[in-house]
Order: structure tokens, then C-alpha cells, then sequence
């Protein structure tokens, strides 16, 4: 999609959303920011308005539905038309939790899953009603294999049908759903990772790639250029070669 002009993003107070919202913002362009750090939006929107870009920000969980439906409805109310929605916000597996976490399990899906179905749900309607549109979804390339992290890759690769299976059903609407997979990105989260990560790319950069790829409307987005082949190895290797690639990253119980 082309001369966006109305945008909606989750997950906005910092990272990838920010650096996002930075990149779209400009005259003329209307920018919805969600996000649990009220405050920190406050002086995002006081930044972004410099570049005369209309900003209006919201203090959100989007695993809260009756809340995010009150955000969405409010923001398609100040505007014309909706361009452009990207459910952002996520959440990571604790590598160096020794057991499993039901409770760990059941914040990621609510987020990285969740987060992502209530986003989308609340911006779909009126997408149908204006018969035009762009849907996008942060996933993973570890939303490809099954990988021993307590749910991340489970949670993220749910993102990834979720967001096939409406194409299948609402492409015929006119509107556009892109699913965005990168790999490392160098956000406060990945922060907290003391494994290497290859091919760790900056906020800044990653929104650069993404933006091109919305533009050009992709299904699925691969980035950065090397995970494109590597993730259909990553797709078949066996399991005792996940667990011994991944042994560094893991405590097991003892």
C-alpha cells in the first residue's frame, strides 16, 4: 500500500513499534499509538508532532478486548478512513527458567496471540465496510519449528496461520494481510538474552524493511535475507539437533 495516510500500531512505546511510528510519521499522516506505557507515549507524541504527523495515543493491554474495542473505536472515529494496522506488541520465553511455567505459557499467548487476534478483530469490521485496507502482524522465524522455549515459537506461529487463514476468508474484501517474521531485532528484550544472536539487526533498519515489504503488499516477510534460507533447514532438521544447538541457551531440571 501507497500514500498512507491513517495508521494504528500496538506495542508503540519503544523498539520496533517505535521505531515504526518514526518512520510513518510525517504531514499529512494520522498515527494511532497503543501501548502500556502511557507515559512514555506522551513524550513519543510530543516528537512525533515536530514532523507534524497527528498523533493520538492510548494506554492499553491489547489482551484486554472491551478496552482495545474502546481504543479502535475512538480512533476510527478522529479519521476518514483506516490505512494501515500493525499489531506489534509481544512478548518473550524466560530461557533461564529451569521448569515449565503455565503461567509464563498463558502471558505470552495473551499477548503474542491474543494481542494479536483482539488488534486485529477490532479494526476488521470497519475494514469490510470500507472494502479497503492492510492487516499486518508481527510474527517470528521462530514461528517455523517447534523450538524449546516455552511457548514463544508456539504462541508466534499461531500469529502466522491466524493471519493466512484470513486472507483466505476476507482477501476478497480488498483488504491486504501481511505477516512480518523477522529475526533478531535489537529491542529492550532481546536486551535480556545473553546468547548470540546472529544477524541482529536495529530498530531503525527493521522498520525500513518492514515498511518496504507493507508496501509492496507481502503475504509473508522473511528479514533479514539469510533467515530466508535458513529457516527452511531450521523447518527439517530433527530434534536431538534443535536440542544440541540450543543447549547454551536452555537450563533443564535437574
Amino acid at each position: 500500500m501507497e500514500n498512507i495516510k491513517s495508521i494504528f500500531i500496538t506495542g508503540a512505546s519503544s523498539g520496533l513499534g517505535l521505531a515504526l511510528a518514526q518512520l510513518y510519521a510525517k504531514e499529512g499522516v494520522i498515527i494511532g499509538l497503543a501501548a502500556r506505557r502511557f507515559d512514555k507515549l506522551k513524550s513519543i507524541k510530543k516528537e512525533l508532532e515536530i514532523k507534524k504527523a497527528k498523533i493520538y495515543i492510548y494506554k492499553l493491554d491489547v489482551g484486554n478486548l472491551s478496552l482495545l474495542k474502546k481504543c479502535a473505536d475512538d480512533f476510527i472515529k478522529k479519521i476518514k478512513t483506516i490505512d494501515l494496522v500493525i499489531a506489534n506488541s509481544g512478548i518473550g520465553s524466560k530461557f533461564h527458567k529451569p521448569h515449565y511455567s503455565a503461567e509464563e505459557i498463558a502471558e505470552i499467548f495473551q499477548t503474542n496471540t491474543i494481542g494479536v487476534t483482539n488488534t486485529i478483530s477490532v479494526f476488521l469490521d470497519f475494514m469490510i465496510k470500507q472494502k479497503k485496507g492492510q492487516l499486518a502482524a508481527i510474527g517470528s522465524v521462530a514461528g517455523f519449528r517447534a523450538l524449546p522455549d516455552s511457548g514463544y515459537s508456539a504462541s508466534k506461529s499461531a500469529v502466522h496461520l491466524f493471519m493466512s487463514s484470513l486472507r483466505l476468508r476476507y482477501s476478497f474484501y480488498g483488504i491486504k494481510f501481511s505477516t512480518i517474521a523477522p529475526g533478531f531485532i535489537d529491542t529492550p528484550f532481546v536486551k535480556k538474552h545473553t546468547f548470540q544472536m546472529p544477524f541482529l539487526l536495529k530498530p531503525d533498519k527493521a522498520a525500513k524493511l518492514i515498511k518496504k515489504a507493507l508496501t509492496r503488499n507481502k503475504k509473508l516477510y522473511i528479514f533479514p535475507w539469510q533467515w530466508k534460507f535458513i529457516v527452511p533447514i531450521v523447518k527439517i532438521l530433527p530434534d536431538f539437533l534443535i536440542r544440541i544447538a540450543m543447549k547454551d541457551k536452555l537450563t533443564f531440571p535437574k
